[in-house]
């Protein structure tokens, strides 16, 4: 006798395209992934805003240093703070090759040129400072030889005030400062 063993085999139904489930489940995630995208980008914009702020404050104050360096003989002279409004008269004698200045002349034009780069009028792009640190204060110290030189200047991301000299600037939580302490 023999046995027959038939298998059925059932078919399942063809199924064309997607159901309307499955396109909004996908455009969901779509759409989250697009603005997951979009979040990342405006805060790395900003943060690359903060970094170059910051190197800007780093390469304006290591000017100064190197200037006063230079100018060893006249430490005294660039003690103080210097803020608001940029004076756009270069102050006389102007200092050159030229035209030699006395040390507390020469101490008086690297001060007036530093006060330019704080407030960005040494790069200009269609009028405007390019480089500018938004409300910026540089603060100088000088105590027998040991100098200490400070910018501050309004963030655009709040944090902790960074109090570190706590009299260069305007104190709140958008203020930055940087702070470089050397020997001359």
């Amino acid at each position: 006798m023999k046995l027959l063993i038939t298998q059925s085999l059932r078919c399942a139904p063809i199924q064309y395209g997607n159901t309307m489930i499955e396109i909004m489940i996908s455009l969901i995630v779509l759409s989250l992934g697009s603005l997951s995208a979009a979040g990342l980008l405006i805060v790395s914009k900003s943060l690359n805003h903060e970094a170059q702020q910051n190197l800007v404050a780093s390469f304006v104050a290591n000017d100064i240093i190197e200037k006063m360096r230079n100018n060893s003989g006249s430490l005294a002279n660039y003690v103080g703070t210097i803020n608001g409004s940029v004076s756009t008269t270069e102050p006389a004698p102007v200092c050159s090759a030229a035209a030699p200045c006395t040390i507390s002349q020469m101490a008086t034009h690297d001060l007036w040129l530093w006060q330019q780069m704080l407030n960005g009028a040494s790069v200009q792009i269609g009028g405007a400072n390019a480089t500018r640190l938004v409300q910026a204060t540089g603060c100088i110290t000088n105590n027998a030889g040991q100098v200490q030189v400070t910018i501050a200047w309004f963030g655009s991301m709040q944090t902790a005030d960074a109090n570190v000299v706590a009299s260069c600037g305007t104190a709140g939580v958008n203020r930055r400062q940087l702070v470089i302490n050397t020997f001359i």
